[in-house]
């Protein structure tokens, strides 16, 4: 709302000699008038100035009050003032009482400095992204989960009590850092101890939080009405979530690949006892653990250990395989988060009173924007029974087509056929968000998991943080314009996922070479069991009796080798050998000495 300082009679109800009543928005009539069409996004039929005034002089206003405010209009009709940039605004308190755009007046000339909240955010999380990649390969997922955690709650309090923006900006870039690096030491953590069966499952599960804390948190607003209140609120819920992370354990893939073999057993070895519940909902084998999570030890990384050498994402990068594989992924991540977060963006811009696209009430609006990505997490487990790849080519494009019939809807003036357009259109991509979380996660092996699904999340806040920008062109354009390149971005997304391998019923990697080969072929390999020497043969697509069958298997070999390109030959020449767990380091129970060392089913 424009600060009508110097109108007419604004600030007086009454003058020496005689009382005139000037209403505000008598007052605010008075202010520059501008056709519709200069901002296309009102509902209204005119557009007030909420950035200017007329300096007329204080001896001019003097005479102005003296008059009624019809006459004091005619007067000034023809006269010629000097345009002035408004200092001061009122605002609107009727939705939110107060916001970071009251609390600094991000208005007018600093309109944009709205969108540099985002931008923070977003470029936090993308720093977040590395850094808690490499610390949860580093020190673990669980440790990183919870360091990070407490500092990102101790941020988060903190925030409200910024006393200028360029100190919010900051505040809130270094809490998204530490936010960021410990979700994505928690999704991967999930993910790891998740079996092949229920991977779909579990990855969709975990975005729950998400849609149900988006619905939520448009409740605690109707509550609280303050960003302050709103802020911290959340770091408190944000506090205790962090304090139930305690009591989980250590990722046993992580465990195994640093050589911390016994302390996976353990935690391997609890959770095949009866859970705490009145029934098992699993039945598991206790006299010997299903091959799937048999201790694996590479036959390099003793020399790993050695030398203090580690697997890293520069290592997978010399794989022209991974290579091209984590660029087409990247881009996937850039186009999906853009769109996500640019039409979240854009449809809560939509929901403010006097908007186009929406009507009704604020809040509720809101919460519906966020309930509906619940049914999406559920639609999405049934969707991934088609493959990663079809599942995510399926969401992208069909994000892409809502959008584009949203715009058509939007330049015929159906607004009601747009809006339902647009909410299916962020569905889909939120569907697509939850499957490339999984889907990135098992593209890339157990030794740079972590790092890898950072990097990626790190390069999509580049297209997070781009997207505010490109949701506020419609306060300057049209509004199909952030909708046409939010619909090229998706629909492009979706083409190149067509370059990516398919991951469904396939087991984790847990090596830069199984990355490579499991993806990639069907080929023979070994299972061992913990209680023998001798190896279980699993042939999944060639027979050892088979001549040709076995010139298959050597062709395949040296396809692999040559994908693999330059890495060295001590990180590439792997072994699926086990057992890190031997007679040595733990003895055997008479009732598994006589179990088969049966192959596994996930591999």
């Amino acid at each position: 709302m424009m600060a009508m300082l110097k109108v007419p009679g604004f600030n007086d109800s009454a003058s020496i000699g005689k009382t005139f009543n000037w209403s505000r928005e008598d007052a605010m009539r008075t202010s520059i008038i501008f056709p519709k069409t200069v901002n296309v996004q009102r509902d209204v039929n005119d557009f007030h100035d909420q950035c200017h005034y007329y300096d007329r002089g204080a001896e001019r206003y003097e005479e102005l009050r003296m008059m009624p405010l019809q006459e004091a209009i005619e007067a000034v009709k023809n006269e010629t003032a000097e345009l002035v940039k408004c200092t001061k605004w009122e605002y609107d308190k009727d939705v939110m009482k107060n916001t970071i755009v009251t609390e600094w007046n991000l208005v007018c000339a600093d309109n944009f400095k709205r969108a540099h909240a985002h931008l923070f955010y977003s470029f936090g999380y993308l720093f977040g992204c590395v850094l808690g990649g490499f610390a949860s390969d580093r020190f673990g997922r669980k440790p990183t989960v919870i360091g990070f955690g407490i500092l990102s709650s101790m941020f988060g309090m903190f925030l409200p009590y910024s006393t200028y923006y360029p100190m919010f900006l900051m505040v809130r870039f270094l809490g998204a850092v530490c936010n960021e690096a410990a979700d994505l030491a928690a999704y991967v953590l999930c993910m790891e101890v998740t079996g092949m069966r229920y991977r779909a499952m579990i990855g969709s599960l975990l975005q729950a939080p998400w849609a149900l804390g988006y619905a939520m948190l448009a409740l605690i607003a109707y509550f609280c009405k303050s960003w302050q209140q709103i802020q911290l609120i959340t770091a408190g819920l944000h506090t205790a979530a962090v304090l139930m992370v305690c009591v989980l354990p250590e990722s046993p893939r992580w465990l195994i690949v640093n050589n911390r073999v016994e302390e996976a057993e353990r935690y391997i070895r609890r959770a095949c006892r009866d859970p705490p519940f009145p029934f098992n909902i699993f039945h598991v084998n206790r006299s010997a653990l299903p091959c799937d999570l048999e201790l694996v030890k590479h036959a390099e990384q003793r020399k790993w250990v050695k030398q203090d050498r580690r697997a890293n994402i520069f290592t997978m990068l010399k794989s022209r395989v991974l290579c091209f594989r984590t660029i087409v992924v990247c881009i996937v991540w850039i186009a999906t988060a853009l769109v996500y977060y640019g039409l979240v963006i854009a449809l809560s811009d939509q929901s403010a009173p006097g908007r186009v696209l929406f009507s009704g009430n604020f809040f509720v609006n809101n919460a519906i924007a966020g309930a509906i990505e619940l049914p999406t997490l559920i639609g999405c487990v049934y969707l991934m029974r088609f493959g990663r790849k079809n599942s995510q080519m399926f969401t992208l494009m069909f994000s892409s087509l809502f959008i584009v019939i949203a715009m058509g809807a939007m330049q015929q003036k159906y607004h009601i056929i747009a809006l339902v357009c647009l909410l299916f259109g962020k569905i889909f991509i939120q569907g697509s968000f939850n499957i490339l979380y999984i889907f990135t996660s098992e593209l890339y092996p157990t030794v740079i998991r972590n790092s890898a699904v950072g990097i990626n999340s790190m390069i999509a806040r580049f297209g997070s943080g781009v997207s505010s920008y490109i949701a506020i062109l419609s306060d300057v354009t049209l509004p199909i314009v952030p909708m046409i390149i939010f619909s090229i971005f998706s629909l492009f997304a979706g083409v190149l996922v067509l370059f990516l391998p398919e991951t469904r019923d396939r087991p984790l990697p847990d090596t830069l070479q199984d990355a490579v080969t499991f993806l990639q072929s069907d080929i023979k390999y070994q299972c061992y069991g913990f209680a023998f020497e001798k190896p279980s043969n699993s042939t999944m697509a060639h027979d050892d009796n088979d001549d040709d069958s076995q010139q298959a298997v050597a062709a395949n070999e040296r396809e692999e080798q040559a994908s693999f390109g330059d890495i060295p030959a001590d990180l590439a020449n792997r072994s699926r050998k086990s057992s890190a767990i031997s007679a040595n380091t733990r003895r055997i129970r008479p009732q598994e000495e006589n179990v088969a060392a049966a192959p596994s089913r996930d591999r």
